[in-house]
């Protein structure tokens, strides 16, 4: 699932990453220590990946949904509340979205979906948000 978080955040890299200061993927998240001080940011992490029912027992080919999220960081100087921060989000998702739902990535038989968003946290002057997507792909197994 891994080359499906890059070949996303490639896209929102392409055709939004005007508007960040960084557009990373899980190695990228997991190596910050704190919130990063040069925002906004966007990461995109991998959820869940569920294999869907087989009818063939030992069948090469297999649909999985996969889940993937893509992390916002804003931070708006002197904001105590992170309200600032907050309405920075809205061209920022509107731009991620416009990006990636309804695109075909690579070795996916769907299109990305939007599945919901919701509020991480306001912490030092910052909000972080999280947008959770979801899409099908097909999985070539090795034939025993």
């Amino acid at each position: 699932m891994i080359d499906l978080v890059l070949a996303v955040r490639q896209r929102i890299s392409d055709q939004a990453g005007a508007l960040f200061t960084r557009v990373g993927a899980v190695a990228e998240f997991e190596a910050i220590a704190a919130l990063p001080r040069s925002t906004p940011c966007a990461f995109v992490l991998p959820v869940s990946e569920r294999a869907l029912p087989s009818d063939v027992i030992g069948a090469q080919f297999q649909l999985h949904d996969c889940d993937l999220q893509v992390t916002y960081i804003t931070r708006h100087a002197g904001d105590a509340s992170g309200a600032a921060a907050a309405d920075a989000l809205t061209p920022l998702r509107q731009a991620v979205a416009a990006a990636i739902v309804g695109w075909n990535p690579p070795d996916c038989v769907g299109r990305i979906q939007f599945v919901q968003g919701s509020l991480v946290e306001f912490i030092d002057n910052a909000t972080v948000w999280q947008d959770d997507f979801t899409v099908q792909r097909r999985v070539q197994r090795p034939i025993s």
